[in-house]
Parts: structure tokens; C-alpha cells; sequence
């Protein structure tokens, strides 16, 4: 997914207005029911803490939580225009915010040597290389 501009990274149901928007959107699977269209998700096996990482210095970008054992990075603008207030009630550590970023967003798939665990992770790639720690399928 490509994004131009601030992203954040949190769980989905923590920007989401009321529970009625959450069924609207399908328990994150489609932001575009609530007019977020540039975002990319993806399931994840338990609740999880991550850090954001850079790619270039190592340096702790930031950090984010998940309790819907869902994980998004979305355009913060469009999260914004949906619900402006969403960061009101949250702490600084269940979401993390690139400034400014400009790239490519994947996800990406390991699997443990012995084959018994399957790990996730978002990468970008752009003016801001970044990385999220790997969290469970």
C-alpha cells in the first residue's frame, strides 16, 4: 500500500467512533465503511504490545498496542476526518505516528525454522524505512 503522508499504527478499534461503527466496518477489515481508504491490515493471534523500529538507525520509532488482535497503519488524515478525538482517550503507547512518510507499506510473513510458528511484520520502504516488531498469526 502506498501512503503519502503522517500514518499511524494502532489497532483499528481504537480510532473507531462507537460500537456500531466497528460492526459497520467489519471489526477493521473495511476502514472504507467509515471513509478510511488508504490503510492496510492484518489479523494477528493474541493481544500485543510492538515496538516501530527504523530500518536505517535501529532507533525506536515508537510503539503500539492491539486488543481486537488487529494491527492497521492508516493515513492519520483520514483517520482525522473520521474521528477527529480519537487520541483523546488512549495513551501514547497503543498507537505510533510516522510524520510525513512517503513509500511503500507491506506485510510480511516468517515462518519459525522448526515450522511451528508463523510471525508477522509490517515493513516500509520510502523516505522513512521502518519495521514493526513480529507478532504472531
Amino acid at each position: 500500500m502506498y501512503f503519502k503522508g503522517d500514518i499511524i499504527i494502532t489497532d483499528p478499534m481504537y480510532i473507531v467512533k462507537c460500537e456500531e461503527d466497528w460492526h459497520r466496518c467489519e471489526y477493521g477489515d473495511n476502514l472504507e465503511a467509515l471513509n478510511i481508504c488508504t490503510y492496510i491490515t492484518s489479523e494477528h493471534g493474541d493481544e500485543i504490545g510492538s515496538d516501530v523500529v527504523s530500518l536505517d538507525t535501529s532507533k525506536k520509532l515508537g510503539e503500539f498496542c492491539s486488543d481486537s488482535c488487529m494491527v492497521s497503519i492508516m493515513s492519520l488524515a483520514e483517520v482525522r476526518e473520521y474521528n477527529p478525538e480519537f487520541d483523546q482517550e488512549l495513551g501514547k503507547y497503543c498507537y505510533s505516528i510516522i510524520k510525513n512518510f512517503e513509500g511503500e507499506v507491506a506485510l510480511f510473513e516468517m515462518e519459525e525454522d522448526d515450522g511451528t510458528d508463523q510471525r508477522l511484520y509490517f515493513v516500509g520502504k520510502g523516505n522513512i524505512n521502518f519495521r514493526t516488531d513480529f507478532f504472531d498469526k
